[in-house]
């Protein structure tokens, strides 16, 4: 059964990774779903590699993953829609022949863990190239500036103090209000329903969670657990899948008292 593909495939071969490939696959790949909404990923790299003007500033054998990149950042755009396959990306008869003592069974979760997978225009997309979409590819080491969110959530909680919200209610109020605007140090901005507008949030609740700034009303024992396991965290969260389930973002949560905001240290920049 086909399945989400998550945003982890940013992480695969970053040692591979090149601005000036990922912009080259990423416009090859806006380029393919002008005209066919919807591709396979692993066909598109076969066309990629036999195409010699297209691979212009992408090093040789490293167009997989900068196409990789390319498609995961249009996906948190919510420019593209990635569904994964039962085919893996991966040959194991290669994988044999390169390493004879590899195990059946690592091989097994070798495969599994490199999912082939369609990449769909959405709805939002298409309107998007139509208009002309204006996106900065992106290095994957590019900066996330959170401070807007920060400020957003305890000016909130601020002006409602007493009130329980949740980070639901703050995203979108954040959205419709327009002045939590979360933008990378290349000038793209991400709004509501992106992976990276939903991960300043978490980071953000996070932090001041840990910071005692913030106290959650949980109102079921699944609610403590799923708080206790966030706050619990010793890192940053990662980027949340934006289009999954999210329980943390139905708890409410309040400003502690005697909390005084303009004294709060906010969070800024996030690193990808």
């Amino acid at each position: 059964m086909a399945a989400t593909v998550q945003s982890g495939i940013r992480a695969k071969g970053t040692s591979m990774l090149s601005l000036d490939g990922i912009r080259a696959t990423g416009l090859y790949l806006l380029e393919a779903l002008k005209a066919e909404k919807t591709v396979r990923f692993s066909r598109l790299c076969e066309r990629l590699r036999a195409d010699d003007t297209a691979l212009s500033g992408v090093e040789k054998g490293a167009e997989r993953v900068d196409l990789q990149q390319a498609a995961w950042q249009l996906k948190d755009l919510g420019i593209v829609r990635l569904t994964s396959l039962d085919e893996s990306l991966l040959d194991p008869d290669l994988i044999r022949l390169a390493w004879p003592e590899t195990s059946e069974e690592f091989l097994a979760r070798l495969q599994k863990s490199n999912p082939d997978f369609l990449i769909e225009l959405t709805e939002r997309g298409e309107r998007a190239l139509a208009e002309g979409l204006n996106y900065r590819f992106r290095d994957p080491d590019s900066r996330i500036k959170a401070r807007a969110a920060s400020e957003w959530l305890i000016g909130i909680l601020s002006a409602r103090r007493g009130d329980t919200l949740t980070l639901r209610q703050v995203m979108e109020g954040g959205q419709s209000d327009g002045k939590a605007v979360v933008r990378d140090d290349c000038g793209n901005e991400y709004g509501l329903g992106t992976d990276t507008y939903a991960w300043a949030f978490e980071a953000t609740l996070w932090h001041h969670a840990r910071a005692g700034n913030i106290l959650p009303a949980c109102g079921s024992a699944e609610h403590e657990q799923v708080w206790s396991e966030f706050v619990g965290r010793a890192e940053r969260p990662r980027r949340p899948d934006a289009g999954a389930s999210q329980p943390l973002w139905d708890i409410p949560f309040r400003l502690a008292d005697m909390v005084d905001p303009a004294a709060i240290d906010h969070v800024d920049i996030l690193e990808s």
